[in-house]
């Protein structure tokens, strides 16, 4: 409500101002034209309210405005919103009020209310994005109305939001104000509607008849508005109250305050004019003690004990002088005691104040905010007697402090001086600070402040003259501060003039504080004048430093040996200047200057280092910096920046919009480098070549939206990956165009033209919308493949997002080979990834690929595939057919089995279990095999069948057909199975079954078959042999000859050996 009265009150004192004869814009708004309705006047009144209300971080809303040319303005609701949605809305608002009396200095309103108010929270503070006006504003007192008076106050309903006071509330409001004349009186009675209680406030003043009435009581029940605000624990019930009402000179007040029915404070103020005194006399008598320790934390009650007392007595006299005697502040664990007596002329006549913090059972806690805070003890004494002579004296010291992150032995501040009255009153002050036994809870600050710290200032002020400030000096155990000032009043407020030196002899003890280690020793002088309230300066820094170590190695090299430091600023109502005049060391130096004004500022920096081997041991020679930047009128930065170096160049310029909201930084230009190796050492990887470009782009700071744009040319690139240097190798020219808003990434008509390579792209990246088109061709396969042919090899390659899954369909030729394959990608980048699609291959000459596979290759094959398949291979369902022809691979017995044509036809299949062999046929002119089963890690099955036309080729001395026919498995235990027969040359027959461990170490097979003896005559002619032979055979062990047995018969078996 704080903020939405003066609202309605500056929008509707202003609004006669914008009445104008002339028909126009608030012609439409109040005219009577019959066109227009009741609403749509209202609606756009409205609006032009809220527009000019609404401001940063604040909106404003209405409705139902009426009246806003007569006495009696009406709103149906006014809400007032931030960026975390409504904190206050007023309903059925009244103001009723004279606006003429604006104009004599006054404010009369005879109603100001408002059936309902929700206040749920105050507002957030506003995050203001604009940037801080650099002119000083100056200083001056704010305008005031020299008459105040507001009849009526009220609100049927007024509904606190527990942040708002800690405790939610509802309550209604009724009261007013008056002050004119000397006069004032304000009424206000704030009822509790959701509980009993209630703060009501009367008061009033003439000066006139010097009588004052005040009554103020507030009775609250438990977990009530006061009890919220205080945080006072357990939120009991509140009593308080202050009544009285008498001329000021005989004036009594009674002071009462209870929690939960129980007296906590009670007492009386009285002010009476001393027997026998001088007429215009006034004793104030103060007298208030009680039991406050419930009101507090448990642990805090011992401080407090069960009697405080509060006392004072004050004599004003007709001459101006005042004193306070009996002055007493006491509880179990302080006492404050003195007398102070003021002179006419405002200085001290005589000051006797002692106090003390002290416990009988050890150290005392104090009742602080934030963690525990102890102390053994703590003294203050001030004393002086102008009738003994002018020097005062004072101590303030704290013993045994103790609390968490800060802990001290001994605190103190002692004092001296003089105080002189008469014609040119006179103060002045020799103050000393000391600590001791620091402990600031870290050993990084322990080291860097020391253990003891101790300190002076001179204070001086002379009647009409200025306040001085001298010798102020901090010594630390390896730094040392000092500086003095003077501070001059004037009505524009004081204007602080002085030095300041700086010395750190040590910079390694505050390398813990730093985070790194730090080294060397630093001096830095200033000089300034400043007028707070003005909001002006002047300030002048001058230091040097000698080997400042900062361990970042670039930046300590620059900074070997001695820095000098030379630093201006100011600000004033034209803006702020600063001028870097000297930042020197032996290897570098950087100089620059600002202007600051709305509008209208001005940056310049100019730089220079002396060989760039400092910070990139592989390059050298200097390098120069000059950079540029300049405000207009909308706040836009354009900026410049020149940088050069040996054989390499910047030349960048662009714009900086909304540098205080979310800065959008332009940038284009030129960068030229004639040998990329200088920067290999800075980019941690071996860079060669050369490379010159053009560049435009932009991007927010936030990184919602950026874009990219190269164009230029490169020699003889490499980047340290061998493939990428063969293709890079020669003249290269690019062309990169990309962006990124929000979600949304593009890569536009962009490409890479070399002597080895062509690629271009086009794409864009949109949530379940994306696309792209990538082409290209690498004249030598050999380059990037090593044994693939050296020939040119095509590739293009195009994909279509929908929601999750994408659509491809990618072709590649060259180099003897045919590829193409188009499907869709679903769940893409998901857990489960799966595509499907098909896929053709085909190669020509296979001979060409020899060296890549080190094996003399030939012939031509082709393969077809179609099916799906997921990302971890656990689930497909394939489908694939070859052919080829002609083929070989180096091996005699292969070659001879793939002679011929080839085909191959193969179904196979998984559901997260065993891979399902549906169909496996593979045939050449020599070779025919068929299988199907089931093949696991643990239980496997598979049916084979297998002909070879002709064993001769294998088997010299036999010839024939062979066929297999059976099983092979794997079962639970992982033993590997085998149960197969055959047939071969001259009816041989043979049949095998058993199992093999896993790890072939043991063999259980038995073998039966018959074979002719026959087979046997090629290799023992001119002998021969004619019958049969059986066999019944078992291996059982380990596979070696002693693991077998079983016997071996003949049938009609005959040997014939003619005479040799």
């Amino acid at each position: 409500m704080r903020l939405a009265v003066p609202i309605i009150l500056a929008f509707l004192a202003a609004w006669p101002a914008f009445a104008q004869d002339e028909p126009g814009f608030f012609g439409r708004l109040f005219g009577t034209d019959e066109a227009a309705t009741d609403e749509e006047q209202g609606g756009l009144l409205e609006n032009f309210i809220e527009d000019n209300l609404s401001g940063e971080g604040r909106q404003v809303s209405i409705s139902g405005f009426e009246g806003a040319l007569s006495g009696r303005a009406t709103l149906d609701t006014l809400t007032i919103s931030d960026d975390e949605g409504d904190w206050l809305t007023m309903s059925d608002v009244v103001l009723d009020w004279n606006r003429s009396a604006l104009f004599r200095g006054r404010l009369e309103v005879t109603e100001l209310s408002a059936a309902e108010i929700l206040l749920p929270r105050l507002p957030a503070p506003a995050e203001s994005t604009e940037a801080p006006t650099p002119e000083a504003s100056g200083f001056s007192l704010p305008e005031l109305p020299v008459s105040v008076g507001i009849d009526t106050i009220a609100a049927n309903r007024v509904a606190i939001g527990q942040p708002v006071f800690g405790v939610e509330s509802l309550v209604s409001i009724d009261g007013g104000l008056r002050l004119e004349g000397g006069e004032g009186e304000a009424n206000l009675a704030l009822n509790k509607l959701d509980a009993p209680g209630a703060i009501i406030l009367a008061a009033s003043y003439s000066n006139t008849s010097e009588i004052l009435a005040l009554n103020l009581e507030i009775d609250e029940g438990e977990n009530g508005i006061i009890a919220g605000l205080l945080d006072l624990p357990g939120r009991p019930s509140v009593s308080f109250s202050v009544s009285g009402e008498a001329p000021i000179s005989e004036y009594a007040a009674d002071i009462r305050l209870a929690t939960d029915g129980s007296e906590r404070l009670t007492g009386r103020i009285t002010t009476a004019q001393p027997d026998g005194s001088e007429e215009g006399t006034l004793r104030v008598r103060a007298d208030i003690s009680g039991n406050v320790a419930p009101i507090f934390n448990a642990e805090y009650q011992p401080f407090f004990g069960d009697d405080v007392r509060i006392g004072a007595v004050i004599t004003r006299f007709p001459d101006g002088r005042t004193n306070i005697d009996d002055m007493t502040l006491s509880a179990a664990s302080l006492n404050l005691d003195g007398t102070i007596r003021i002179g006419a002329d405002g200085l001290p006549d005589e000051i006797d104040v002692t106090g003390n913090v002290a416990a009988e059972d050890g150290a005392v806690l104090l009742p602080l905010p934030g963690p525990e805070t102890r102390i053994d003890r703590a003294d203050l004494e001030v004393k002086f007697d102008a009738a003994e002579g002018d020097l005062w004296t004072g101590a303030f010291e704290i013993n045994g402090l103790n609390r968490p992150g800060f802990s001290a032995e001994q605190l103190s501040l002692t004092g001296s001086g003089q105080i002189s009255g008469g014609a040119t009153p006179a103060v002045s002050a020799e103050l000393n600070i000391a600590a001791r036994a620091l402990d600031l809870g870290n050993p990084d600050a322990d080291e860097a402040l020391g253990e003891i710290v101790t300190g002076r200032a001179e204070v001086d002020w002379t009647a009409g003259e200025p306040l001085r400030l001298g010798e102020l000096v901090i010594d630390g155990e390896s730094y040392n501060v000092s500086g003095d000032a003077t501070v001059t009043f004037t009505e524009a407020g004081p204007s602080i003039s002085g030095q300041a030196d700086a010395r750190a002899e040590r910079l390694s003890v505050f390398s813990g504080l730093a985070g790194r280690t730090l080294g060397g020793r630093v001096d830095l002088s200033t000089s300034f004048v400043v007028a707070p309230l003005a909001g002006t300066f002047d300030v002048t820094a001058t230091g040097t430093s000698d080997n400042l170590i900062v361990s970042q190695p670039q930046v300590d090299r620059i900074l070997e040996g001695s820095t000098q430091l030379d630093v201006t600023a100011a600000r004033d109502e034209t803006g702020i200047t600063f001028a870097l005049n000297t930042l020197e060391t032996p290897n570098a130096s950087l100089t620059g200057a600002a202007s600051l004004r709305s509008g209208g500022s001005t940056i310049q920096i100019s730089g220079r280092l002396d060989d760039a081997a400092i910070i990139v041991p592989s390059v050298s020679g200097p390098i120069r910096l000059q950079a540029n930047a300049e405000e207009d009128r909308d706040r836009v930065w354009d900026w410049q920046v020149e940088t050069s170096l040996e054989g390499t160049s910047l030349s960048a310029m662009g714009s900086v919009t909304d540098l205080f909201g979310t800065p959008i930084i332009a940038a284009s230009g030129r960068f030229e480098a004639d040998d990329l190796s200088d920067f290999a050492a800075l980019s941690g990887r071996p860079l060669a070549g050369e490379i010159a470009t053009d560049f435009a782009g932009e991007v927010a700071a936030d990184l919602s939206r950026a874009s990219a744009n190269l164009s230029g040319s490169a020699t003889d690139v490499a980047i340290g990956v061998p493939e990428a240097d063969d293709l890079l190798e020669g003249a290269v020219a690019f062309r990169i165009d990309a962006a990124m808003a929000g979600d949304v990434i593009s890569l536009r008509d962009s490409s890479i033209i070399g002597d080895h390579i062509e690629l271009r792209a086009d794409a864009t990246i949109v949530p379940e919308a994306g696309r792209f088109d990538l082409e290209g061709r690498l004249t030598d396969a050999s380059r990037i493949l090593e044994g693939a042919p050296a020939e040119a090899f095509d590739f293009s390659a195009e994909g279509q997002q929908d929601g999750r899954d994408w659509q491809f369909d990618v072709d590649a030729s060259g180099a003897g080979v045919q590829l193409s394959a188009e499907g869709i990608a679903l769940d893409a980048l998901g857990e489960t990834a799966s595509v499907e699609g098909k896929l053709r291959a085909s190669a020509e000459d296979l001979a060409i690929f020899s060296d890549l596979a080190n094996r003399p290759l030939t012939g031509r094959l082709a393969i077809d595939a179609t099916g799906s398949v997921n990302r971890d291979l656990s689930r497909f369902d394939v489908s694939a057919a070859a052919n080829g022809s002609g083929l070989s691979i180096g091996q005699t017995e292969a070659d001879r089995l793939l002679s011929g044509d080839l085909t191959l036809v193969a179904d196979a299949s998984r559901d997260g279990g065993a891979i399902e062999i549906e169909t496996l046929e593979f045939q050449t002119g020599m070779l025919e095999v068929a299988a199907s089963g089931a093949l696991a890690s643990d239980e496997s099955d598979i049916e084979i069948q297998a002909r070879l036309a002709d064993i001769g080729p294998f088997a010299p001395g036999f010839s024939g057909p062979a066929s297999v026919t059976g099983s092979v498995g794997q079962n639970g235990d992982g033993r590997y199975t085998l149960d197969i027969s055959g047939t071969g040359p001259g009816g041989t027959q043979v049949a095998a079954n058993g199992t093999v461990a896993a790890d072939f170490q043991t063999v259980s097979i038995n073998v039966d078959g018959r074979a002719p003896l026959g087979l046997a005559n090629s290799f023992i002619a001119p002998r021969a042999l004619s019958g049969s032979a059986g066999f019944r055979l078992t291996i059982d062990g380990p596979p070696a000859l002693s693991s077998v047995g079983g016997q071996i018969t003949t049938s009609d078996a005959r040997f014939i050996a003619p005479a040799l």
